[in-house]
Formats: C-alpha cells, structure tokens, sequence
C-alpha cells in the first residue's frame, strides 16, 4: 500500500501533467476511482490517449528509477494504457507503453548527469523526453 506522501506526490504529478497538456491545446479527463489501468486522458483534435502518469523525486544513484507496473510487479500493457507520462523533477517523459515491454522499472537521468555511464551518457529513453507530440494525431 502506497504512503500517504507517495499518494500525494502522485496526484501532484498527475495534475502537472493535466496541466502541460492543457497547455498543449489538449483536454484532459479523469477517470472515476482508483481501478482503472490508467490516471487520465488525453484528447487532441479526436485522438485519445489514455495516460498512466509516474513520478520520482528520489535518485537511485544518479539516476530516477520510475515504476513502470502495478504493485512493482506487474507491467502495464497496452490493455492497461497507451502512454506512460514519466513527471521527474526536470522534464517530462511521454514513452509508449509497448515500447517498456516486460520491464518493472526504467532509469531516467539528465542528459551528462550520469557519469557512472560514460558509454551511454544519455539515458535509454531520451528520445521520449517531452514527446508530447506521440499524444497528437
């Protein structure tokens, strides 16, 4: 069960990312409760994403581990969600869900921030940093 803090870190990123995508031109909706395989949608010009938002505000080493399943673990899949909105204290990462695969989690870090990963100074997922055009038609 998730403490009330990391609940409310959570529901703080969800509404950044409500935010950004207002921002955006987009509309955003909420579903109802907690059941759902996703925490809001994302609507541009007809085209509907249903976004599962995760946040980190603690490094693991140099580097954010972001969750990318329930209960740490199992994956989501696009059953579940279309996007995974990855709210770190320094961008937004907009990555798709079948793009994670299997994966339980996902390091994210700064571009030349990682040093301990001098053959790979940019993060995997870099290509996704604010990516929020995947959410347009």
């Amino acid at each position: 069960m998730p403490s009330e803090n990391n609940k409310r870190i959570g529901e703080q990123a969800e509404l950044r990312v409500a935010a950004r995508i207002s921002e955006l031109g987009g509309t955003v909706s909420f579903p109802h409760g907690d059941s759902a395989g996703y925490d809001l949608v994302a609507e541009f010009s007809g085209k509907v994403s249903r976004l599962q938002v995760k946040s980190s505000e603690i490094k693991d080493g140099r580097a954010y581990r972001v969750y990318s399943c329930r209960n740490k673990l199992t994956p989501y899949t696009p059953l579940d969600c279309d996007m995974f909105v990855c709210a770190l204290p320094y961008a937004h990462y907009v990555i798709p869900v079948d793009k994670v695969g299997e994966n339980t989690s996902i390091r994210l870090w700064e571009p030349g921030t990682n040093r301990s990963y001098k053959k790979h100074p940019m993060c995997d997922w870099e290509e996704y940093r604010e990516a929020w055009y995947l959410l347009k038609p």
